[in-house]
């Protein structure tokens, strides 16, 4: 796990599950500012900078499928909101990575096929 996310957790437990919620999302907006294009930086950053991705996934994952009935609450509606927009910026990681071997795909097919066209 990497430092940063170690960072973002520790001193949040023991601690009430909506105090978590909102301490949490305070600092995620620290660590990943909610403007970040996460496929983007993540397809540019060093291995520790995928790690970090890679384990905020997974850290929030578990934060909403343990907490999440004191999530799902009116006073906490921004703090849901916050962590779906993440998952779903966190997603869009794995589109991209389909696009690229897709893309990959379809051109070494492309290749392959002259290759072949030249040999007849």
């Amino acid at each position: 796990m990497s430092w940063r996310l170690r960072t973002l957790m520790s001193g949040l437990l023991p601690c009430h599950p909506s105090k978590l919620e909102l301490q949490v999302d305070g600092n995620c907006n620290r660590m990943i500012p909610p403007s970040t294009n996460i496929a983007a930086a993540y397809f540019s950053a060093s291995d520790t900078g995928q790690e970090l991705v890679l384990n905020f996934a997974l850290f929030l994952s578990h934060l909403l499928s343990t907490h999440l009935r004191a999530v799902e609450t009116e006073a906490n509606r921004d703090v849901l909101s916050n962590a779906h927009r993440y998952m779903v910026k966190i997603s869009q990681v794995d589109e991209r990575w389909s696009k690229l071997v897709a893309e990959l795909y379809d051109e070494i097919q492309a290749l392959s096929a002259r290759a072949d066209y030249s040999w007849a």
